[in-house]
């Protein structure tokens, strides 16, 4: 009778923690096979500090912009100004990224019900920034070759 009742009890103080998501990491990607550099992006117009700013990167067409090499989330509380500057270490090559303004923080952006974004999002180079279409890969893509590597977009709400 005692061990029944231990058994039952058992599992009551056993602790079980969810799956990491991709955002759970630190927000430096480091690897040691490879010579890095910083990609600095200054994001303008940022409406405000609530939430998180996600960026995804990308290596290749296939897999743009669902399949993302690596992700990094940021805090907003350093936006001064409608503007956030984050820093990102990743191995030298080409890349493009995605940026969402996850003002809700749930990890996903959210659409209205024609599907229209309702949260900001930008892409590097600027690219897609006056048409109502997503970009292409190669619209994107930039170059990592210096040690530090700076990109300027505009967040943008519909």
């Amino acid at each position: 009778m005692k061990s029944t009742l231990l058994l039952i009890a058992l599992p009551c103080f056993c602790t079980f923690s969810p799956p990491q998501s991709a955002f759970d990491h630190p927000p430096i990607y480091q690897t040691q096979d490879a010579e890095q550099g910083v990609v600095e992006i200054q994001i303008q117009q940022v409406r405000n500090r609530e939430g998180m700013m996600r960026v995804a990167f990308y290596v290749e067409e296939e897999g743009f912009p669902y399949a993302p090499k690596h992700e990094f989330e940021f805090a907003k509380d350093a936006t001064e100004d409608g503007v956030l500057t984050i820093s990102m270490k990743l191995p030298l090559g080409a890349y493009a990224f995605t940026l969402l303004d996850d003002e809700n923080n749930n990890g996903e952006m959210d659409n209205n019900w024609v599907g229209l974004p309702k949260e900001g999002f930008a892409f590097s180079n600027n690219a897609g920034r006056r048409k109502l279409t997503m970009p292409g890969f190669e619209a994107c893509q930039f170059r990592l070759e210096d040690p530090k590597t700076l990109q300027v977009v505009q967040m943008r709400y519909l």
